[in-house]
């Protein structure tokens, strides 16, 4: 979909917010198609696009998911960074959604933590090649036994399993990895190349 902009972010992007929705929908709406065709409808649903021009708090924040799932929101400076950037980041906020949109179901866990005998209420869909490795896992089935513990856990995971959990369904869905780029300071998300996320990133 051609080159990015910039090679870094605009601290001060001139484009008006219907232009910056003008470069980033085609990226929005190929994610949509490509969660949607993998079986993952939940973006897709989000009903509103907001862009938002006091939404960067830090260096390295372009993006967020409502919590409730509703919409989108973005800062204009999103449209100003390179195309992998781009796409890494809308993937990574997919994820957000996919898991937003099933409360309870995507855990970032050891292996042995987590029983997974029982193949028809819990899957291993990433990881866990040992024991002791981190697995993401889906309860396919909400245990019906203290099923509001269960839930006021996922509510209470901490933010580098949520927002791991999100890359991991992102790269699940677009088969390829969400790497993290740039300064140690200002990482960001991108396509194919970088580190994983690191603990502690905000």
């Amino acid at each position: 979909m051609g080159k990015g902009r910039k090679a870094f972010a605009d601290p001060n992007s001139p484009l008006s917010e219907h232009q910056v929705w003008a470069i980033l929908e085609p990226y929005w709406t190929e994610l949509v198609s490509v969660f949607r065709h993998a079986g993952y409808p939940e973006p897709g649903k989000v009903a509103r696009i907001q862009v938002d021009t006091t939404w960067r708090d830090s260096c390295r924040h372009f993006a967020g998911a409502a919590i409730d799932g509703s919409k989108l929101i973005v800062a204009p400076e999103l449209a100003d960074l390179p195309v992998p950037s781009i796409r890494g980041i809308l993937a990574h906020e997919g994820g957000h959604f996919v898991d937003l949109g099933n409360p309870g179901r995507y855990w970032l866990r050891p292996l042995g933590s987590v029983n997974v005998r029982h193949g028809a209420d819990v899957a291993v869909l990433w990881g866990g090649g040992s024991i002791k490795d981190d697995a993401l896992v889906c309860f396919e089935k909400l245990p019906e036994k203290n099923l509001r513990k269960h839930l006021r856990d996922w509510s209470e995971r901490g933010c580098d399993e949520v927002e791991r959990v999100a890359d991991v369904i992102a790269e699940i869905v677009i088969g390829q990895k969400i790497g993290y780029v740039g300064p140690p300071s200002c990482l960001i998300q991108t396509i194919g190349k970088g580190p994983s996320r690191p603990k502690g990133l905000r």
